[in-house]
């Protein structure tokens, strides 16, 4: 957040008595008004942090990791009320379908194909592809400087989680630390915000753009693996930016009731 300081005013005080016996004082009038101004200045700066117009925001795209120690795999079980050795196995072909799409959503069994960039200003920075080390890199440079602010949809819990859960696997040093949790300023999590840090009535970002009748994602994360096993990356990042896009306008959207 920008700092600043407030004027300093030598004021006079001029008082004067009326005919009627009343006293004004000039000096108390102008401070109220110079008060009220400046109270003004602090919530426009605020309000303006809080919603985003003051924030870079962002999004990473991710698929399942590859490397994946087995003692880390999921395990399958067949139900004990299962005695079909043929039920068992589609049972089990399912599950680990199921585990598979799973691994991408959590941060501790994924890996970045697409990380982008929007800055305050309209400026894109971003990448994609299997150059994931350089993609951390990228997004350590952008935020340095501590007077960045970052952004996004559930960036708490997964998206900043995986940034250096990944940085710690390729040794990239991060240019700063962020505090993870929904009390730091330097974090703008929408999703946090919208449900008031009640993750039990979180909604996903689609519905609350469809809510406000912001527009439509252009894609689901889900398909992310499929798109890039046939190296169908424009189609990853144009995903990618239309998320950070929509993030950006929600929160620009609800800052002055959430």
């Amino acid at each position: 957040m920008p700092s600043f300081s407030l004027p300093v005013l030598n004021i006079e005080c001029v008082t004067y008595v009326e005919q009627r016996g009343r006293v004004k004082t000039h000096c108390l009038v102008m401070s109220m008004a110079l008060i009220s101004l400046t109270l003004g200045l602090i919530l426009s700066i605020i309000v303006t942090f809080k919603g985003g117009n003051m924030v870079t925001f962002f999004d990473v795209e991710a698929v399942a990791r590859t490397d994946i120690p087995d003692e880390c795999l999921p395990k399958f079980k067949a139900p004990a009320n299962i005695k079909d050795p043929d039920k068992i196995k589609a049972r089990q072909k399912e599950f680990y379908i199921k585990s598979k799409q799973g691994l991408a959503k959590d941060p501790w069994t994924a890996k970045i194909v697409c990380l982008q960039m929007l800055t305050p200003e309209g400026t894109w920075y971003g990448s994609v592809g299997s150059d994931e080390v350089g993609m951390l890199e990228m997004f350590w440079e952008r935020v340095q400087d501590s007077s960045v602010h970052v952004g996004g949809f559930n960036i708490i819990g997964y998206d900043l989680p995986l940034i250096y859960i990944r940085s710690i696997l390729h040794k990239v040093k991060p240019s700063r630390k962020f505090i993870l949790n929904r009390y730091n300023s330097d974090v703008l999590d929408v999703m946090y915000k919208l449900c008031s840090n009640d993750l039990s009535k979180a909604k996903k970002l689609d519905y609350y753009c469809n809510m406000f009748h912001l527009g439509k994602k252009s894609g689901q994360g889900e398909e992310v693996a499929k798109l890039f096993k046939e190296g169908k990356l424009v189609e990853i990042e144009s995903y990618c930016r239309v998320d950070v896009q929509l993030t950006k306008d929600l929160s620009l959207l609800t800052q002055t009731f959430f």
